[in-house]
């Protein structure tokens, strides 16, 4: 029982955890939710690539540094980029990422 109890109390902290690293970016449109998680579409500069332990990072219109999982290696840095996604926490990354549902260079 206490073994059972501990494992639910451990899975509302990881949620509720994981709910503490969601940002907003200004200008960002939240337009939908997703199996719990709010969509969100970001745009900015692509200006670094994933290096094995922080994703590629786009810059936004106001300066804010927003890291993103799951973006093509093709596209080159200062491309801007629109990505449309939900904020987690990966494995891949330090700290809280959009992860790419779908991405549009311009």
């Amino acid at each position: 029982m206490i073994r059972k109890t501990s494992s639910i109390l451990c899975l509302v902290l990881v949620v509720l955890s994981a709910s503490l690293f969601v940002r907003h970016a200004s200008g960002e449109n939240i337009t939908a939710q997703n199996n719990g998680r709010e969509q969100v579409t970001v745009s900015g500069s692509l200006i670094t690539r994933a290096n094995g332990v922080d994703c590629p990072q786009i810059n936004t219109k106001d300066g804010t540094l927003i890291a993103i999982s799951y973006i093509s290696p093709e596209i080159p840095i200062g491309t801007h980029v629109v990505v449309s996604g939900f904020y987690a926490v990966v494995t891949d990354c330090l700290g809280p990422v959009v992860v790419a549902q779908e991405t549009t260079v311009f």
